[in-house]
């Protein structure tokens, strides 16, 4: 199966979740469904992320999450020191995997020369476990830690695309990350509701099962799809990518996320005519749009670093609370 007919696979299973995920706490229920198993849709196979594992510049990496579960990804270091160049913490769609991004990932690494990780969400890929919201969060939080670890004093970006623009908010909200680049991002659990109901086919299923459960949102999903609350904790480097015809997550959500975020550095690209699944990253505007947050945040690092190198120079090193000198 190819990259396109899986991303189209991906829409179709999108469609269905959105149907179930909103209303998950009773529809799912119903159906006897776990509305959060619904809202994830793995699809990248062990096999697809082996084979991309084995490319020139890529290399399998492994983490144990906090409760134990292992999960798999892919590593591309840049030339020289892993810690010289800034580094770009990925997170994919709904029913990919590292794998099936692979070509986006060395993209990254070859064209702005950066060190590039993504790891699979627990359940997908090479990962071991079954996807939870929860479980998703603290898995993300635990990568952008090991890839600061590695990183040094060298930048760290995080990515996201889609279902994977929730994760790249929080651990931007949540860590010292140095610039952050969403693609199609939905605004919240309420927002996606709202245009699911615009839908006739959602509103009739909503109108089938109103005798027999009362539906209400799953407060774990409404977590989970909390793009436009979260990025107001952020004080970096921000671009916010979306297309103009994107049926799945509208654009008005993307410029709520990108109207929702504090930092003054702060870019919304609108792609024209493009779908969701048509976001070109190799070519302008988004290309330029990553390019300009690989620039702020290295410029970022750079300026801190003189600041910091200065005030060494005027011995001005005191301990906490100024009370003499270190």
């Amino acid at each position: 199966m190819t990259h396109a007919s899986r991303q189209g696979a991906g829409f179709c299973a999108l469609l269905f979740a959105i149907a179930l995920f909103v209303y998950g706490g009773a529809l799912a229920i119903a159906l006897g469904l776990d509305s959060t198993a619904v809202l994830f849709t793995p699809w990248g196979t062990p096999s697809t992320a082996v084979a991309a594992a084995g490319a020139p510049d890529a290399r399998s990496i492994a983490l144990d999450a906090a409760d134990g579960t292992q999960l798999a990804g892919l590593r591309l270091d840049a030339a020289g020191a892993a810690g010289a160049a800034p580094w770009v913490l990925f997170f994919y769609g709904n029913a990919e995997s590292a794998g099936i991004e692979q070509p986006r990932l060395e993209w990254l690494h070859r064209h702005f020369g950066l060190n590039v990780a993504c790891f699979d969400y627990r359940g997908y890929g090479l990962s071991g476990g079954r996807p939870d919201p929860e479980g998703l969060r603290n898995d993300a939080l635990r990568e952008f830690d090991w890839v600061r670890a590695r990183a040094g004093r060298a930048p760290v970006i995080v990515y996201g695309y889609s279902l994977g623009s929730q994760l790249a908010i929080h651990v931007a909200a949540e860590r010292s990350a140095a610039g952050a680049i969403v693609e199609a991002a939905p605004a919240s659990a309420a927002e996606m509701e709202a245009w699911m109901l615009r839908w006739p086919f959602f509103d009739a299923i909503r109108w089938l099962t109103a005798p027999l459960v009362s539906l209400r949102p799953d407060p774990r999903v409404s977590e989970f799809l909390s793009a436009a609350a979260e990025v107001r904790k952020l004080r970096i480097p921000l671009a916010v990518i979306h297309g103009t015809r994107d049926l799945v997550v509208p654009i008005e959500q993307g410029k709520l996320v990108y109207d929702s975020a504090t930092t003054p550095d702060k870019r919304f690209v609108a792609v024209q005519n493009a779908g969701h699944l048509e976001l070109d990253y190799s070519r302008a505007p988004v290309s330029d749009a990553i390019g300009w947050v690989v620039r702020e945040a290295e410029l970022r690092t750079q300026t801190a670093d003189a600041r910091e190198r200065a005030r060494f120079a005027n011995g001005a090193l005191y301990a906490p609370g100024g009370a003499g000198r270190a």
